[in-house]
Order: structure tokens, then C-alpha cells, then sequence
């Protein structure tokens, strides 16, 4: 998400800095995925968009707009398919790390239950007006 909201060069800068704090700074995960993709978008391959053996923060610096659009759809789409890989490849050797969210006892549903059922019998502060009660007027009080 980091890509849509601040662009390629930030997101990939953010993990270059992340790697960077680390001392083994080329054993760093964060490095790896940067590494990787400036190895799938800096390639000898005639449609990369970006040419082989310039860095990508460079490249990607120094891109025309037409020339960065293509990278940004090209790095979204291989990141999109490395997760896939990332997750079958973890799934597979039982390290899966994903966390699932627990499931409600019958004691929570329940309360959530009456929690709810109490709040729809507290008036609202503004009733509507259809449901407000008719006005008393002089002639109806007096017969």
C-alpha cells in the first residue's frame, strides 16, 4: 500500500532505510525484497523499463512519467505474485505466519447480544418526527 499512497521511490526508499539500521544490513529481509526487485526492473530483458546495472532509486529518480508508470505497474504486479510465492513456499513448510482472529464464546455473543438489544430500547435524543408525540393544542385541552 505504501506504493499507492507515496509513490514507488518513497516505498522503496523506506526499505532501503529499514535495512540500513540494521549491521548486516545485506542479510536484512527489507534489502532482499529491494534487492530482487531492482533485479526485475533493472534487467538486460528489452522490455524492463529501467536499463541493467544503474540503481533503482536512480532509475527510478531520473524516470520520465511515462517510463514510471510502467515500473510501478510492473512492481506492483511482481510483488503482488511474490507474496503468493512468499505465503505457498511458508504454508508449505508449516511456517505460516498469518494470525487468525479468535473465535467469540457463547458468554461474548451473548453479551454483544444484549448489548445490542439494550442501545435499541434507549431513546435517540432527537426523536424523528413521526415518531413524536402529537402537540396538545388550546382547544383539545379544553372541552
Amino acid at each position: 500500500m505504501d506504493i499507492l499512497y507515496n509513490g514507488l521511490g518513497q516505498a522503496l526508499a523506506k526499505q532501503v532505510a529499514k535495512a540500513a539500521r540494521d549491521p548486516f544490513f545485506q542479510e536484512n529481509p527489507s534489502y532482499w525484497l529491494y534487492a530482487d526487485l531492482q533485479d526485475w526492473l533493472c534487467s538486460d530483458h528489452p522490455q524492463s523499463p529501467f536499463q541493467s546495472g544503474i540503481d533503482l532509486l536512480d532509475a527510478i529518480r531520473l524516470a520520465d512519467p511515462r517510463t514510471y508508470r510502467i515500473a510501478v505497474y510492473e512492481a506492483m504486479a511482481w510483488l503482488k505474485w511474490h507474496k503468493q510465492f512468499a505465503y505457498a513456499y511458508l504454508k508449505r513448510f508449516g511456517k505460516h505466519t498469518r494470525k487468525r482472529t479468535p473465535q467469540k464464546t457463547a458468554r461474548q455473543k451473548e453479551s454483544v447480544k444484549k448489548a445490542r438489544l439494550s442501545s435499541s430500547l434507549v431513546p435517540s435524543r432527537s426523536p424523528s418526527p413521526s415518531r413524536a408525540a402529537p402537540l396538545q393544542t388550546c382547544g383539545s385541552l379544553v372541552s
